[in-house]
């Protein structure tokens, strides 16, 4: 048993880290299979979680063959199917909502019931003394010789009634005593219950452990072993908003992106990798496309939940390279125009409100486009200008997809299918040059023009490539030749014209 106390627990995390390859697969095709069952039974807490994904770290960390890599980061990301919700907990517990059995809380009821009629004939008791003092003299003469006369035999019961009180006293703080180690023994389940309703569910702890996880071990990844850790981070977020999707715990998932990944104080607290957030964000929108397509129920406050944590992220005073990210990987995606209609996320959009109709509207009600201008509003938010943008961007693409010009809109092949961003992309930024400016070019540049150029039918072409471009940018050609081409002259010599696309003599002659 994987999960039978706490020693198999460490037992099993050991096993998943050891030598033998064998050990490990079978251990977690072990965990596959008494996951669920595990979790509900044993008292599994916040380290225990911790260590087991350190071990599921471990294991890919082992493992050189790429086929098995793949299906051991798949299968740790599906085991969040085999954790219990906080709802399955408590109806395998019989507990309600605040975790008291359903059977106690209706006897609680009744007991209230009961201490409400008991302090009725409090309240009773409380006014006729009060009417006993202020009419004190009359009500003494009222009662005076009825008083007197049973007053013998009144004592006599009172003095009966006391000594009947003294055993039953000692009774109770016997039992009260003898039920001590009861109670004690009690505190675990207590305990237990308290940590599931603290961390909204086992699912929601592996997650939460999972991103922890990543966050602590991704800075000591190597480069050669960094894909297939890549790609296990791609399953689990994935995986997991699957399951928020379908078993109604996707707020919980969101929210534990927003506070451990999306939270700048503190990624710099812990120093958070920026190479792991921008890995998180380049599979954003593919995560968007995922559970719109896979998950039947997604509608567009599913979409507007999956964005807010990205906008308000981007509200603070993130780092260059992540803003960029966010607006190329994100904004501009979102609104890309090469899906066909019943793949487009516009589908999921509507109209922006106006000012007027922005005051009766709930906040929850409001279109994502008026959720970015607003929270792009507050007080001390960052990069205005590109949420702005986005907002009006969204705009226009939601008008776009509801106009028949939608379709005519969309690049095609010659075949008639869709044309993809790469195809779009070489396209606009492959152009013939002259052979001429080919052999200055190649002269100047040497090693490095051999990235930028390819042969095809004997013709040489000018190739876009996106990673050497950025690095490159400021150093040649591809700003030279855009300008040459949208002026549709020839300057001549290509020494003549600087990286901007300016001729140099020209600005000789200004200074």
């Amino acid at each position: 048993m994987c999960f039978a106390n706490k020693k198999a627990i460490k037992q099993t995390c050991y096993l998943l880290q050891c030598d033998v390859k064998k050990t490990r697969l079978d251990t977690l095709k072990c965990i596959q299979a008494e996951l669920k069952q595990g979790l509900l039974t044993a008292d599994v807490e916040y380290t225990d979680m911790m260590q087991l994904w350190k071990a599921f770290w471990l294991v890919l960390y082992k493992e050189d063959k790429t086929e098995i890599q793949e299906q051991i980061a798949e299968d740790v990301a599906a085991l969040i199917f085999e954790t219990p919700t906080l709802k399955e907990f408590l109806e395998a517990y019989n507990l309600d909502s605040e975790g008291n059995p359903i059977g106690q809380a209706e006897q609680q009821g009744e007991e209230e019931e009961e201490q409400l009629e008991d302090d009725s004939d409090i309240k009773d008791l409380k006014k006729e003394l009060a009417k006993m003092e202020e009419n004190e003299e009359e009500y003494y003469e009222e009662y005076y010789e009825e008083g007197y006369e049973e007053g013998e035999e009144y004592y006599e019961e009172e003095e009966d009634f006391e000594e009947e009180e003294v055993a039953p006293a000692k009774v109770k703080v016997s039992a009260k005593k003898a039920a001590e180690p009861e109670k004690e023994e009690q505190q675990e389940e207590f305990d237990f219950v308290d940590r599931n309703l603290e961390h909204k569910g086992f699912s929601t702890l592996f997650f939460q452990c999972a991103l922890e996880t990543f966050a602590r071990e991704w800075p000591t990844v190597d480069i050669h072993r960094q894909s297939k850790f890549m790609y296990m981070i791609r399953q689990t977020i994935q995986q997991a908003i699957l399951f928020g999707l379908k078993k109604d715990e996707y707020a919980n998932i969101i929210e534990k992106l927003d506070q451990l990944i999306f939270n700048l104080d503190l990624m710099n607290m812990l120093q958070m990798p920026q190479s792991l957030i921008l890995h998180i964000l380049d599979i954003w929108v593919d995560m968007i496309r995922f559970v719109s397509s896979k998950y039947e129920n997604f509608n567009k406050d599913d979409l507007k939940n999956i964005m807010i944590p990205i906008i308000n992220f981007t509200t603070k005073d993130i780092t260059p390279q992540i803003l960029a990210a966010i607006t190329e990987d994100i904004f501009n995606e979102f609104t890309d125009l090469q899906f066909e209609r019943t793949e487009a996320l516009a589908r999921f959009l509507t109209k922006e409100l106006s000012v007027k109709e922005l005051k009766k509207a709930k906040l929850s009600d409001y279109p994502l486009q008026n959720v970015i201008q607003a929270l792009s509003a507050q007080k001390d938010a960052k990069n205005q200008e590109p949420l702005l943008e986005f907002a009006a961007n969204l705009s226009e693409y939601h008008e776009l997809f509801n106009s028949p010009e939608y379709d005519a809109a969309i690049k095609r092949n010659p075949d008639g299918t869709i044309m993809n961003q790469q195809d779009i992309d070489n396209e606009e930024n492959n152009y013939i040059i002259s052979r001429d400016n080919v052999k200055l070019a190649k002269r100047r540049h040497k090693k490095e023009w051999i990235n930028h150029v390819y042969k095809m039918d004997g013709i040489v072409h000018y190739t876009k490539d996106n990673v050497n471009v950025k690095n490159y940018e400021d150093d040649y050609l591809p700003k030279k030749y855009r300008y040459l081409e949208k002026e549709q002259r020839d300057v001549g010599n290509w020494d003549d014209i600087d990286n901007d696309g300016y001729s140099i003599r020209e600005k000789d002659q200004e200074e």
